[in-house]
């Protein structure tokens, strides 16, 4: 065999080409906005004209959305499995930036909800495919469209576009985010046979070349399945990217698709198969037989469906959306803590009538699968009335926190907490003391809700959705000065529409009385998380007996649910019949928002949340507490008259 031997120069210029390629490779990468990166494919679901494949085979997407983050992880694998066992073969989640990345450049996978990991490997353990929608944009009725409060801090911040501020936090995110779900594709063994890019970007906006940024950060990162998109009645081509439709009565969609793309595979990624609820309208229904008819239709066709939702899960916390006119002819109307959208799985993981026929249309256009039996119904329990009998006044509660003053009121995501990441959701209180009397107050910019209190008490509700501008109101006259607060809620952030509507939150106007602009504000952040109302429960002096002085203003109170150690936990609802708006949380989690002008009158509180023993309850009431202080609970939702949708 012969030897041959490379002169020093000759290595040192082989070393210096494969640097110099590797180099190459990581600028692609990390320069995505500019170079778009076209690697082989292999993906695992191919088109075939208007056919899909999988592994070559002959397949169609059955799909119904669950979104992980709306559902408690206990309840993950029932969910999952009755979605197979009504016949779909796939499930498509979103992903929502906005709970991962709660501060900029810390990151949270594998905390509950947020074990996006877990959740596919769980459907990938029950036989089903995976569909990941990853954003960075979700809409998906959550807060901001799933987009952090924190970018909001670059008064120039451009989201959804080639903005570098927005793009370098998304590549960040898609640097932590994007390798989770490479080994978990079906070309390595896992479950995830495509990827969406963006989402409804038709309805926001016409840069081309931000979706082929998305794209190419998807890709340059080890996404090699099929990747899509989706689009209501705009259907747009994106390139050589697989189009998909979303809607609920309009069929010509898929006539609109098939003129873009006319030798590919229909697909209806969203089939709205209820609707969500604002609060003060009657909550939205799809006929079964509606539903139905039009589901039919597109199976009829060979198209494939993911079913919006299949289980909608809840809006713990303070993560709603919210709608406003420039887009839905309204005013700013925030979206209501349960998310059962009428979909097939009701929002406690129950069957419904829809789920029922669904299955057997299902077979019909499938007789070959071999299903379980229809599943039964989860377990509840109506628990013993609950008396809240402490209770703790707002300015107790202000006095746990660290003021930021301010010559003028700010936003609460510009206030200096969080190592700089700001507020993003909860209550911010604003307080100033006024030297002289007055008798007029002005004051603007309050979003959303906002709670005006005289010397602590209260005096006159702002809203955003009934005073756009300003408000005017009559003071009582005072010999001296008086101490002015303002308890503002973020009631939730907008999270569809054409630009602009990314809105700051808190008090982001003016404040005068009698024409005097106030000055040197108090600025206090109530965030109520797990952290914060642990320590109100340990700070026993500020608790008292209740009941409560009159006129004292926003109030959390406090009560106890003992449930004895010879009965296991079981799903329940809260029924807060004669409190008027707040919010509830059990034993440290945030079950989310009440409100007495409905349509939502009860809200849903799983097993997982409770324990055997004493379960502390813990009620933020604006406004005023049922006469008896009582908490009652039932074995059924109350979720308000039903509005039929087209």
């Amino acid at each position: 065999m012969k030897t041959v031997r490379l002169s020093l120069r000759t290595c040192i210029a082989l070393i210096a080409a494969v640097v110099a390629l590797w180099m190459i490779f990581r600028y692609m990468k990390r320069n995505s906005t500019h170079v778009h990166v076209h690697l082989a494919s292999s993906s695992s679901l191919t088109t075939d004209g208007r056919h899909f494949r999988l592994d070559g085979k002959p397949f169609r997407i059955l799909s119904g959305a669950i979104h992980y983050f709306r559902v408690l992880p206990e309840y993950w694998e029932d969910r999952l499995w009755k979605l197979k066992a009504m016949g779909l073969n796939t499930v498509e989640t979103y992903v929502a930036w906005n709970i991962h990345e709660q501060e900029p450049g810390r990151f949270d996978f594998k905390t509950g909800m947020r074990d996006i990991t877990k959740f596919i490997r769980t459907a990938q353990s029950l036989g089903l495919h995976v569909v990941i929608r990853p954003g960075p944009y979700i809409c998906a009725e959550w807060d901001m469209g799933g987009l952090p409060a924190w970018l909001l801090r670059d008064p120039d911040m451009k989201l959804r576009t080639l903005y570098r501020g927005f793009t370098e936090a998304v590549d960040r995110y898609f640097d932590h985010l994007i390798p989770l779900f490479v080994p978990l594709q079906r070309v390595n063994g896992g479950p995830v046979i495509a990827v969406q890019v963006e989402n409804e970007y038709g309805s926001y906006g016409e840069d081309n070349a931000y979706m082929m940024y998305v794209k190419d950060a998807l890709v340059s990162r080890g996404i090699e399945e099929m990747l899509f998109t989706s689009d209501g009645g705009g259907v747009k081509p994106w390139g050589e990217l697989l189009q998909t439709v979303n809607f609920q009565k309009n069929m010509s969609n898929i006539d609109k698709l098939l003129k873009v793309q006319p030798n590919k595979p229909v697909t209806v990624m969203e089939f709205w198969s209820g609707w969500f609820d604002h609060w003060g309208e009657k909550h939205s229904v799809l006929t079964v037989s509606k539903a139905l008819e039009r589901i039919g239709h597109i199976l009829s066709v060979g198209g494939s469906i993911n079913l919006y939702m299949f289980h909608g899960g809840t809006n713990f916390g303070f993560m709603n959306g919210a709608n406003d006119g420039k887009y839905h002819n309204l005013t700013y109307s925030p979206t209501v803590t349960s998310y059962d959208y009428d979909s097939p799985l009701s929002e406690a993981g129950d069957v419904t009538e829809k789920y029922v026929k669904l299955r057997k249309l299902i077979l019909n256009h499938e007789p070959t699968l071999s299903l379980p039996e229809t599943p039964n119904f989860v377990q509840k329990m109506a628990y013993k009335p609950v008396k809240m009998d402490q209770h703790v006044e707002l300015i107790d509660i202000a006095k746990l926190t660290v003021a930021t003053i301010r010559d003028k009121p700010i936003s609460m995501e510009r206030l200096p907490i969080h190592n700089s990441a700001g507020q993003a959701y909860g209550f911010t209180l604003y307080e100033t003391n006024v030297a002289e009397k007055g008798r007029k107050l002005k004051i603007s910019g309050v979003k959303d809700r906002g709670i005006i209190l005289v010397d602590g008490v209260p005096v006159a509700t702002a809203e955003l959705g009934k005073h756009t501008t300003e408000i005017d109101l009559v003071l009582s006259s005072h010999s001296t000065g008086f101490q002015l607060s303002v308890l503002v809620e973020n009631c939730g952030r907008v999270n569809f529409g054409r630009p602009p509507w990314f809105e700051s939150k808190g008090l982001v106007g003016e404040v005068f009385v009698d024409e005097k602009k106030l000055t040197q504000w108090s600025i206090f952040p109530l965030e109520f998380d797990s952290q914060f109302l642990e320590m109100i429960a340990m700070k026993s002096d500020v608790w008292k007996v209740t009941p409560a002085p009159k006129n004292s203003g926003p109030i959390m109170y406090t009560g106890t649910l003992t449930i004895p150690s010879n009965i296991k936990p079981k799903d329940t609802f809260i029924n807060l019949q004669g409190w008027v708006k707040g919010v509830v949380f059990v034993n440290g989690f945030n079950l989310g928002r009440y409100w007495n002008i409905g349509p939502q009158l009860t809200l849903y509180l799983p097993a997982p949340l409770l324990k055997q023993g004493k379960n502390m309850l813990m009620i933020f009431e604006l406004h005023a507490a049922s006469s008896d202080l009582m908490v009652k609970f039932t074995v059924l939702p109350q979720l308000g008259d039903r509005k039929e949708r087209y």
